[in-house]
């Protein structure tokens, strides 16, 4: 059955639309009550489209893709007024399948789960423009499809981005995401992110500012093995991030590969973090560190650049690095002026390392003799302006480790303050004037370059 249904029939009803046939209708304008769509074997099966501008929709069940491509869609080519989907929208093995969007889009809710499938962009929530509100009942999971199991929005989120469930990564390149192209008001995500085994897997992204996010569960990041290449698996990002609230723990992934394997259990700003808590730990292992990273202001002053204002992690910070100056896109230090406001762990420091502004050095380890200021192409580095750690609390025991391999600091140009265990250390007024050793182990020093 193939209908039409022009604007001038501006509004009605369709029923018992199902996959059992190729169905495709293209509507303009009015309130559509759909009773479980589908697609099947057929391109564009079970598919509701219009050339125009889209009323509200509402289907009463799931909207599943098929294996024919373009099948299970609810898209417009202009504006798509809010769809309700009562159940879940879930990919089928055909390309674009199970999907909805258009250009600006009102409130979406679903009332199930986002699941993506094998086909690439199954699964799929997509806006070219604006997204008022999206709502998801359930989890949000990619699955082999590159782009299955994801949003994409192109402009801003004005409301509430929810995933009441988890957001799980997948097989696919790019599965399991949420992306926002600009700004990003409200995220809320009720379990966990999760970095799946590709690529940019199991991240919620915005290329701007987001206002606020909350995750009630962990941040994971993905694992890999052999000579599996794998980075921007299971984190967080934004250019800006003004207020972050993990009630879990960020959690690295773990790195047994021979390939390429970075960012994998991040929290990351290309420009700066303004306010973060962390009510579990940063948990790192041996392998891989659980990492907050963020570049610095735009707009510094003549005095501030502040990469990482507030930072509250009520746990441990084990195998972790805080790191501010650097771009977490190629994790490559930019900006000698960087600057960490406060941090206080609540727990133990174990196997870490805090940094603003500097190079490791040719071992490739913090707290060392060859730390030293970043320079170089490309470089901010502002006369009278250093990087500086205001501030570190430390509520348990900080060390390093026994390994005589590794090494961990507490690096910048100026350390103002440093407590552990409730002793304040004695620091020097100024820059590159305190280098000591801190805990059990020999292996861990505040070094001021």
């Amino acid at each position: 059955m193939i209908g039409w249904v022009g604007s001038s029939l501006n509004g009605g009803q369709l029923f018992n639309l199902n996959s059992g046939g190729d169905q495709v209708f293209f509507m303009q304008g009015g309130t559509w009550t759909i009773n479980t769509p589908g697609g099947n074997n057929a391109q564009y099966s079970g598919s509701i489209l219009t050339f125009g501008a889209m009323g509200l929709v509402n289907v009463k069940g799931s909207l599943r893709g098929g294996t024919g491509a373009f099948g299970g869609l609810v898209v417009s080519d202009g504006n798509l007024a809010g769809a309700t989907i009562g159940g879940s929208l879930i990919g089928g093995s055909g390309n674009v399948t199970g999907a909805l969007g258009g250009k600006d889009a009102g409130a979406i809710v679903i009332g199930g789960h986002l699941k993506g499938g094998s086909g690439i962009n199954s699964g799929y929530i997509a806006t070219q423009n604006n997204l008022a509100s999206l709502t998801i009942g359930g989890s949000l999971q990619g699955s082999s499809g590159a782009n299955s199991g994801s949003v994409e929005v192109g402009g801003s989120t004005t409301g509430i981005l929810k995933v009441t469930g988890n957001v799980n990564g997948g097989s696919g390149l790019e599965s399991g995401r949420i992306l926002v192209t600009q700004n990003a008001a409200n995220i809320q995500i009720g379990g966990s992110i999760r970095g799946g085994t590709n690529n940019m897997t199991g991240v919620v992204a915005a290329d701007g500012t987001i206002t606020s996010i909350t995750v009630n569960g962990n941040v994971v990041g993905g694992s890999a093995s052999g000579s599996q290449d794998l980075t921007w698996s299971g984190g967080i990002f934004g250019s800006r991030i003004l207020t972050l609230v993990l009630n879990g723990s960020l959690i690295a992934g773990r790195d047994t590969t021979t390939g390429t394997y970075s960012l994998n259990g991040v929290i990351g700003a290309q420009d700066d973090i303004v306010n973060a808590t962390i009510k579990g730990h940063l948990k790192g292992n041996n392998t891989n560190p659980a990492m907050i990273v963020a570049r610095g202001q735009v707009n510094p002053t003549a005095t501030t650049d502040v990469a990482i204002g507030t930072l509250t992690v009520n746990g441990r910070a084990e195998f972790a690095q805080i790191m501010a100056g650097v771009f977490p896109g190629n994790m490559g230090p930019q900006n000698a002026d960087a600057q960490i406001t406060n941090v206080t762990i609540g727990g133990d420091w174990v196997s870490s390392s805090i940094t603003a502004g500097v190079f490791a050095g040719i071992d490739a380890k913090y707290g060392t003799a060859d730390d030293v200021k970043v320079a170089g192409a490309g470089v901010k580095d502002v006369a009278g302006l250093s990087s500086k750690i205001t501030s570190l609390t430390i509520g348990g025991q900080a060390y390093g480790s026994p390994s005589i391999l590794d090494h961990f600091g507490i690096v910048a140009e100026n350390v103002g303050s440093l407590k552990v265990g409730g002793t304040v250390m004695t620091l020097f007024a100024g820059n590159g004037n305190d280098d000591f050793a801190i805990g059990l182990f020999p292996d861990f020093r505040l070094n001021e370059v």
